[in-house]
């Protein structure tokens, strides 16, 4: 069974490289993906750079929990840890954000860019 899900990627420590495996990871991990446009935005809550961010939208037929741990191995390969990140450094951050009607970080949804790029993929007709 397909599932349909909303992945926001996020980096603000060499943000181009970590993004760019972010999004080579994903179109294996994924049956079909597609991403929205790079943004900048701001921190949200740590002081630190500003941060490259983008969504992916896609189909998988991974569990939620098979899903979760593969976008969290994503993050460790590229140095991603609890450490890095109580020092401001966030190598990569890729969050699950719908799984079929299913949200998570519901504080995500209410985020100017994520609100933007998602509208910007999902057109309303």
């Amino acid at each position: 069974m397909r599932h349909n899900i909303v992945i926001a990627l996020g980096s603000n420590h060499h943000p181009q490289p970590h993004i760019r495996h972010a999004r080579e990871g994903l179109t294996h991990l994924l049956d079909a993906v597609e991403f929205s446009r790079n943004m900048w935005t701001e921190a949200i809550g740590i002081t630190s750079p500003r941060f490259l961010n983008c969504l992916a939208i896609g189909t998988t037929q991974l569990s939620v929990k098979e899903l979760q741990a593969s976008l969290k191995s994503l993050e460790r390969q590229c140095g991603d840890s609890r450490a890095e990140r109580q020092a401001g450094r966030v190598r990569l951050d890729v969050d699950l954000l719908r799984y079929d009607a299913d949200d998570y970080h519901p504080a995500d949804w209410n985020r100017a860019y994520i609100i933007t790029l998602y509208n910007e993929m999902t057109p309303t007709p």
